[in-house]
């Protein structure tokens, strides 16, 4: 099974876009074609087109000529490229503007629903679980201590290491993301040291 993964700091290659999208592949053997349709299916097509020199412009060192949205765009297009069944996403919306998280967010839940991929989501915020995720589970020190139906865990948990990271949740205001309750696909989530990780599957 293909396994890509999307870390939370986006480091880029000092290099073209195109060799970002295509990375581990030889110059001379990338598939040029299917670096653009990764491209449009993260969402980034256009605005890499609309560049001077398009595919072919140097993203700087670690992606600085890009924004933080661009990178994550880039990155998301640089882990479709191997076609994987799982993207573990780590806390990919850490660095990103509240709405930019929004969007993002319903990027990936696009992706399942469109190529039936699983999702890894890895997010300390427990609305975005809350919202996204069917199943949780909640790890202290590395071990499982709790999982089940989201709703159930994160309303009524049973251990107290779930209470004590619901009750250290600043209450604040997040932007709704679009309405997931016709995706076939649904997130799961793990809790980690006070991280929660959600996979999305059938």
């Amino acid at each position: 099974m293909h396994i890509a993964h999307v870390p939370q700091t986006i480091y880029l290659a000092d290099s073209t876009i195109e060799e970002n999208i295509a990375f581990g592949i030889p110059k001379h053997e990338i598939d040029h074609e299917r670096v653009k349709q990764v491209a449009a299916q993260a969402q980034i097509a256009k605005t890499i087109e609309g560049l001077p020199q398009g595919y072919e412009t140097f993203v700087g060192e670690r992606g600085t000529r890009l924004s933080g949205g661009q990178r994550q765009r880039v990155m998301i297009a640089m882990a479709l490229a191997c076609r994987p069944r799982l993207l573990v996403a780590d806390e990919p919306t850490t660095a990103l503007d509240v709405s930019l998280r929004a969007q993002i967010l319903d990027l990936l839940d696009d992706l399942q629903k469109r190529f039936g991929m699983a999702v890894l989501l890895i997010t300390h915020d427990l609305k975005t679980v809350r919202r996204f995720a069917d199943q949780v589970l909640v790890m202290e020190k590395g071990v499982v201590v709790e999982s089940g139906q989201v709703d159930r865990v994160l309303t009524y948990p049973n251990h107290p290491y779930t209470q004590k990271l619901i009750n250290s949740q600043p209450p604040r205001d997040v932007v709704e993301a679009k309405n997931l309750s016709h995706s076939p696909f649904r997130m799961a989530g793990l809790v980690q040291g006070g991280a929660i990780c959600g996979s999305a599957g059938r």
